[in-house]
Parts: C-alpha cells; structure tokens; sequence
C-alpha cells in the first residue's frame, strides 16, 4: 500500500521533522465506521510515530497516534540522500500503538486490538527535488 507524501520537513543531520501523507483506510463492522487519513511520521520525540486523523462515523475525532515505528538497526545519521535528491528508508516496523488499540477496541467492542500488534515494514521515499543542505 502506497501513502503519497505531500509535504513535511526533516532535519538531514538528525531525523527531526514530519513527513505528512495523503490517503488512507476505512475500518467497519456493523453499524460502526472509522477512517483514519492524512498520516503524519513525526520524528520530533524521543519515538518515531504516525499520526493519522480518525473520523469514527462521520464524527471527527481528531489526530491520534496510531502506530509505532521502530527504525532498521542499520541506521545512521545523518541522513544521505542518494544522488542528493532521494531519501530511502528501508525496514521501519510498524507496530499498533497501545491508544489506537484501545479506542479501536471500545469502537468495535472488542478485545482483538492489541498494543504492539505487527503491523509490518514501512519503506519512507522521499524526493528532496535537488535541494539538499549546505554541511
């Protein structure tokens, strides 16, 4: 599943910044409906994490956190742009986030959410357009 990006900062020297997303998914059972869209990557405290807006029928809930990421151990900052134009970050775990598991299981009234649940990898592809920070 692709989430374009559509905007965001990111400090090359340590990770810092947001990388926003466009898309998203609809969960539903029953009567219920969520949809979680405009992810966010946030890199700004100690945890990566995504954010996502959450609409639970019809209803805007507002930005909650939803997964944890877990960076690949062969990370390294700073980051270095391949031919000074692409970021690439393969192997980022994505987990479900303990609040999201939480609030998906009293939306659904179910115990089947649960925190730390294996989401998969991630793979962030970011285009620079050229620009790239005097170091």
């Amino acid at each position: 599943m692709n989430f374009p990006i559509n905007g965001g900062a990111i400090d090359l020297k340590t990770a810092v910044g947001n990388i926003g997303h466009t898309g998203g998914l609809t969960l539903s059972a029953g009567g219920t409906v969520i949809s979680i869209e405009n992810y966010t990557i946030d890199t700004t405290s100690k945890s990566p994490i995504i954010t996502g807006l959450v609409v639970a029928n019809g209803t805007l809930v507002g930005r909650v956190t939803l997964f944890d990421l877990a960076l690949p151990g062969n990370f390294k900052l700073p980051l270095a742009p391949y031919r000074s134009v692409l970021i690439d970050l393969q192997g980022v775990k994505v987990t479900l986030d303990g609040a999201a598991a939480n609030a998906l299981n009293q939306a659904f009234n179910t115990g089947a959410f649960k925190a730390g649940f294996d989401i998969g990898t991630a793979r962030v592809r970011a285009f620079t357009n050229g620009w790239v920070p005097k170091t």
